[in-house]
């Protein structure tokens, strides 16, 4: 059902008795607020709410267990920043009940050449992951995309966008501490 009340819009899925979930959307200027209630159990309630202003973005997210008794499951908040200009964006979000961190840095060196890293942080036990990575547009559809991780994997991946929607991708990728257990891949998508 759309538009019950301005911005409002409700939403029903399911698949079999066992299955089924009613969401609400609400759409502002500033921000959307979602919740999803599984109507079939009244076991779940989830629900989370983004906004932002002027390269700002915020969010967060609640999800609740409504069986026996009603306790919160898991929590997580994210703020981001990326300027008009598309220079740069910086990210931090904090998941599980806040137990975990991610950072996510992306800067735009030229308008085809972009670095980026991903860093993972566990406070309660000090485990961290992070990856950096390298991508570079050339020719007329192509991509390309390196990647390394704290793992010692690597990988790499290029990307021609076709006629037709038609997307083809051919990767590769090793753990450079393993060098024969390489992967290698294409995919095709259309659409």
């Amino acid at each position: 059902m759309a538009n019950v009340a301005p911005g409002l819009t409700f939403n029903f899925k399911g698949v079999n008795t066992s299955d089924a979930n009613l969401s609400a959307v609400y759409e502002h200027k500033m921000a959307t607020i979602t919740s999803e209630l599984d109507i079939a159990g009244f076991s779940q309630l989830n629900t989370s709410v983004l906004g932002g202003s002027h390269g700002v973005q915020a969010g967060a997210a609640l999800s609740m267990g409504l069986g026996s008794k009603c306790e919160v499951n898991d929590y997580s908040a994210a703020i981001g920043y990326k300027p008009e200009n598309d220079k740069f964006f910086v990210g931090v979000k904090a998941n599980n009940k806040f137990a975990d961190l991610n950072t996510a840095l992306m800067y735009n060196v030229k308008p085809d050449l972009s670095v980026s890293a991903l860093v993972d942080f566990t406070p309660k036990t000090g485990a961290h992951s992070f990856n950096v990575g390298l991508g570079y547009q050339f020719c007329s559809g192509y991509g390309m995309k390196l990647k390394a991780s704290n793992t010692g994997t690597v990988s790499a991946s290029v990307k021609k966008q076709l006629p037709n929607k038609l997307t083809v991708v051919g990767a590769a990728g090793v753990d450079v501490r393993k060098p024969d257990a390489y992967t290698l891949g294409v995919t095709a998508t259309l659409g």
